[in-house]
């Protein structure tokens, strides 16, 4: 029987401050009531604060530092330190799994300065691609970059059978390479899927304290049995780079902390699914791994408590019906794992404490952060929770900003805001954090009732200053809008009189919800299912969507448009051959802007742009005066059209008259030269005759 190998865990102080977990504990300070408590605790965080900059000074340097805590953005932001970070730990030949964020909250910048975040999952994937080629540009590490979806299911098949996917693992897990290997991925290795010899994972992917489930399958991913008579050397261990610091974050010991049925089975849950991707080896009591060893500790706690059970609940009359179904779940999981039939030989109690079962040690400043924070969360104080109904309370139900700006509509940094304000900013973010705005935003719309009965009140609370009703989708926000606004879809964009776009503080409340409303609008299936399916048979659109796109397409949206020439053409029939104008102009002759024109002329400069660029108006230009018969084939017929209306004739009223005036200009040139070489030649006469 091998062991589990123990991952070498490499974490980012720097996170500390840039995910603003520092500013949030000493907001928690600074609500503490008891004034001689609270000076105590912020002499304590000063002084661990001290530490942490003189620590990150000495690896960065203190421009550097001061620098990320201006940014101070949640998750990656532009990379201070965390680069160097991954030129230290990436070892030149291995492989790693590299988890990204799945939000749409933008961690990275691509070459253009694009936000990863407001791109598809795609795009996600190859901006972190080329974003690793730019860490390990210059170093002797060569990245061979790859990457997994789960919208290439199926896709893409080679002559084997193989989909993307599969592939993509195919190149990843060969041997035939020295290159340093990367497998991108979201959500897609999460679980059900093993990698030999995996070097380590990086988490670019910051999880929540609830992620628990979660944070066990990504770690999972480097952590693997190995021979107990063939020990891996220390720089052989597999390395867990945690750039956002999930080791932190995630609360792994609430799984632990209760022995109620329910909690039992999310526990042996994790267990099962543990021997589950481990090729069914049970946890060694004896591994060197403590949550191997607590895990080992859960099975024979199982087998102790529920084997009474084996024989049905004919003794136990006092269980719900409820608590009767998780015990049969337990007794069939157990089962199918044959624990019954096992002997576990006993081990010491555990304490169910995070450091019984963390496959890692945390060491220096993050430790002290970890036992302050502890000590912090046992003084008692205002709630998140609290806070937030107070604000609401004191701000007439209006929620707290997370941004703020000054009249420029630029984003202000921490420094440039008022205490207030950054209370402000401060408890909204620890509001986004929170257990109750996680159930209010889980059961929106639904029945107080719904609402699990330990959060009833509080969501009850909430919903009386209207956060998180059901919201209506975006489709049927913008249908909404095309009814009362007579089928004329939203606008991205507002302009001021003198044409120039408005900053989102200087449009009306209803303008900025109409930007907004087009932002989602732009990025919802029904959009993307529309402009599919343009101009196809109702009948081909997805059943599932037939409904809403018969319905925008009774707005006029997405109808099959008409081609460019064939618009010209109605235009030229409707306007007795005249063609579009490209600009109009008032009584003044001076230039219409774009928000001073009708529709109508908005309409006409537009097409005349799109007629400018067309094929069929190079052709003309082309072959203008040709015979009809050296028009390409293609395009004689139109191009004869055209012509109907005096378009492309060679020599128009205008050129005729422009040769005309080039004619008589070369002709009175030519007399001026004759003219000249007369009198030339006179003057040389009369000096001859003089001459005699």
């Amino acid at each position: 029987m091998g062991y589990v190998v123990n991952p070498k865990l490499v974490y980012c102080k720097y996170d500390l401050i840039s995910s603003g977990k520092m500013e949030d504990l000493r907001t928690r300070i600074e609500d503490i009531e008891d004034e001689t408590k609270r000076t105590e605790e912020l002499q304590k965080y000063n002084e661990l604060i001290a530490k942490l900059n003189t620590e990150i000074d000495a690896e960065i340097g203190e421009e550097t530092r001061k620098e990320l805590e201006e940014e101070a953005r949640k998750n990656l932001d532009n990379g201070i330190g965390k680069e160097e970070i991954l030129r230290q730990n990436v070892k030149k030949g291995g492989k790693y799994i590299v988890f990204i964020p799945v939000t749409d909250q933008g961690e990275i910048e691509d070459e253009d300065g694009n936000k990863i975040g407001t791109k598809t999952g795609e795009d996600k994937l190859k901006a972190y691609q080329d974003y690793l080629n730019k860490v390990f540009e210059g170093t002797d590490i060569k990245p061979q970059c790859h990457a997994m979806s789960g919208s290439w299911n199926g896709k893409d098949k080679n002559k084997a059978g193989e989909d993307r996917n599969q592939q993509e693992l195919n190149a990843f897990e060969a041997d035939n390479s020295d290159e340093t290997k990367f497998m991108v991925v979201m959500n897609k290795a999460n679980e059900g899927l093993h990698i030999d010899s995996v070097d380590g994972i990086i988490w670019f992917r910051a999880l929540d304290e609830n992620s628990r489930i979660l944070y066990l399958q990504q770690l999972g991913r480097a952590i693997y049995t190995v021979n107990e008579d063939n020990p891996l050397p220390d720089d052989k261990r597999p390395v867990i780079i945690d750039l956002v610091n999930n080791s932190l974050t995630v609360k792994i010991e609430k799984k632990f902390e209760n022995a109620e049925p329910i909690d039992d089975l999310e526990a042996f849950t994790i267990v099962t699914e543990w021997i589950e991707q481990h090729n069914g080896m049970l946890p060694d009591r004896n591994s060197s791994n403590k949550q191997e060893q607590h895990y080992y500790a859960v099975l024979r706690r199982i087998k102790n408590k529920y084997s009474k059970y084996l024989d049905g609940f004919d003794d136990s009359e006092e269980l719900t019906d409820e608590e009767k179904n998780k015990i049969q779940a337990i007794i069939d999981l157990a089962t199918e794992i044959d624990l019954w039939n096992i002997d576990l030989l006993p081990i010491s109690k555990t304490r169910g404490s995070k450091e019984e079962f963390d496959p890692f040690i945390i060491e220096g400043v993050l430790k002290d952060f970890i036992e302050f924070e502890d000590e912090i969360d046992s003084i008692e104080q205002k709630t998140t929770y609290e806070q937030v109904i107070e604000f609401l309370k004191s701000h007439n139900g209006i929620l707290m900003r997370g941004n703020l700006y000054n009249n420029n509509n630029k984003k202000l940094k921490i420094d440039e805001m008022t205490e207030e304000q950054q209370e402000e900013v401060t408890l909204y973010a620890r509001w986004r954090r929170s257990k109750e705005r996680e159930i209010l935003k889980e059961y929106a719309g639904e029945p107080i009732e719904e609402v699990p009965e330990e959060y009833r009140e509080k969501i009850a609370l909430l919903r009386k200053f209207g956060l998180r009703k059901k919201e209506k989708a975006v489709y049927e926000q913008v249908i909404d809008f095309l009814k009362s606004h007579n089928g004329i879809l939203m606008r991205g964009t507002f302009f001021n009189n003198n044409n120039k776009r408005l900053k989102k503080d200087e449009m009306t409340e209803e303008q900025q919800e109409e930007v907004t409303l087009y932002s989602r609008w732009r990025y919802s299936k029904e959009r993307e299912i529309l402009k599919e399916y343009a101009g196809e048979p109702i009948e081909e659109v997805p059943e599932e969507y037939r409904e809403k796109i018969a319905l925008l397409r009774k707005f006029g949206l997405r109808k099959k448009e008409k081609a460019v020439y064939e618009q010209v053409i109605d235009f030229l029939k409707s306007h007795n051959g005249i063609l579009m104008r490209g600009t109009f102009f008032n009584n003044n002759n001076k230039r219409l802007k774009k928000d001073e024109m009708t529709e109508e002329q908005q309409e006409e400069v537009t097409l005349y742009s799109r007629w400018r660029y067309s094929k069929e108006r190079e052709i003309l230009k082309e072959y203008a005066g040709e015979p009809i018969e050296e028009v390409p084939e293609e395009y004689r017929e139109k191009i004869a059209l055209l012509r109907k209306f005096g378009l492309g004739m060679k020599r128009s009223k205008l050129s005729q008259v422009k040769q005309q005036r080039d004619e008589a200009k070369s002709k009175n040139a030519q007399t001026k030269e004759l003219e000249h070489q007369v009198s030339e030649e006179l003057k040389k006469r009369g000096k001859k005759h003089e001459e005699q």
